[in-house]
């Protein structure tokens, strides 16, 4: 099977080669460099140059059976054209929805992007989502006419780090946005230095709400005790994990969590927010420890329990780790993957005749 993967550019010029067997295209947009136009506006142009560079890879194998995958709303309208133009069957990864991570639709963006993930999802053939919570995320907000099926996002292996039984570093890595709820964590900690006053916080990672949570962490007396990295490469989030006792990601909405399966994959104790993917990845007290959303309190029950039980934090440790390499590699999600694409030809060739 070939793959053929189209992406945007990182520069105005089309670009083509093949790394470990996949053909990779990326696709500039048709935007005029020398004029500003609206995000949406965007998205349309970088459509209408991936369609046609779909339309060119297919004219240059002729006779082959092709499926389509489209990965969220961004590429919605490119992959249709082709849908439609090519009479190729469509498969659709929901990622996230624009609802659920504005819990609601509170503008005309919201309003236009929901109306373009309901064309893709109501138009593909095979739906895939993260979690049984998308799942139905995704049902109440479309009433798909498609079959959905769960296949997890895979991480990829992590050297393994010791327990640090000492350390009273607290690690969060993702993006800095209000509904990964790091300000919950915040005040958690605010809390946490009455116990433990050696207790400090590495966030990692970029976002627009960077300034607001530097802000409250001044104003909650912790300007010492967290560190901001910005963004961090695999490598120093590798190193980061070494140092920490524990790992926590309070999201508010989360459709998988796939930042938490990296620490569990590494051996770290996970506390997560019971909500979303993440109660469905993380078993509490089996795999790693979770709390009520929003709630500073049972968060901060949960770390004083990392701190107080060493052993404890151990085997939650490699519990994680276990369930992580049972069934979160990229190999088993391949298969499944490879799976769902052999039962949407068998269907489209039984229509076909």
């Amino acid at each position: 099977m070939d793959v053929h993967v189209l992406t945007r550019a990182p520069g105005d010029r089309r670009v083509s080669t093949v790394q470990e067997g996949v053909y990779l295209h990326y696709v500039p947009t048709y935007q005029q460099p020398d004029k500003e136009i609206n995000f949406l506006s965007w998205v349309l142009q970088f459509n209408l140059a991936l369609a046609d560079a779909g339309q060119e890879v297919l004219a240059a194998y002729p006779g082959r059976n092709w499926i389509l995958h489209a990965h969220d709303w961004l590429v919605a309208y490119g992959a249709r054209e082709l849908q439609e133009s090519a009479r190729v069957p469509l498969v659709a990864t929901i990622h996230a929805t624009e609802a659920g991570r504005n819990h609601g639709l509170h503008n005309r963006i919201q309003q236009a992007i929901h109306h373009i993930e309901s064309g893709l999802v109501n138009g593909a053939d095979r739906l895939i989502c993260c979690s049984r919570y998308m799942e139905e995320e995704i049902r109440r907000l479309f009433q798909p006419r498609s079959e959905i099926t769960v296949i997890p996002n895979g991480v990829r292996p992590i050297p393994p780090v010791p327990p640090c039984r000492d350390s009273q570093t607290i690690l969060f890595v993702g993006r800095l946005v209000v509904e990964k709820g790091v300000q919950v964590l915040l005040a958690a900690l605010a809390r946490l230095k009455r116990l433990y006053p050696g207790a400090r916080l590495i966030v990692a990672g970029a976002g627009p709400y960077a300034g607001e949570l530097q802000t409250m962490a001044n104003n909650l007396g912790l300007a010492d005790r967290v560190e901001f990295t910005g963004f961090v490469s695999e490598e120093v989030r590798n190193r980061l994990l070494a140092r920490s006792r524990v790992a926590v990601f309070p999201s508010l909405y989360e459709p998988f969590g796939i930042v938490a399966l990296e620490a569990m994959a590494a051996g770290i104790p996970v506390i997560v927010s019971r909500t979303g993917g993440l109660a469905e990845v993380v078993e509490d007290n089996r795999t790693g420890l979770t709390f009520n959303p929003g709630d500073v309190a049972d968060l901060e029950r949960r770390l004083v329990t990392i701190f107080q039980n060493p052993d404890l934090a151990a085997e939650l440790g490699r519990s994680g780790q276990a369930r992580v390499y049972r069934d979160y590699t990229w190999e088993a999600v391949a298969r499944q993957t490879l799976a769902l694409y052999r039962g949407v030809l068998r269907e489209n060739s039984l229509i076909a005749s």
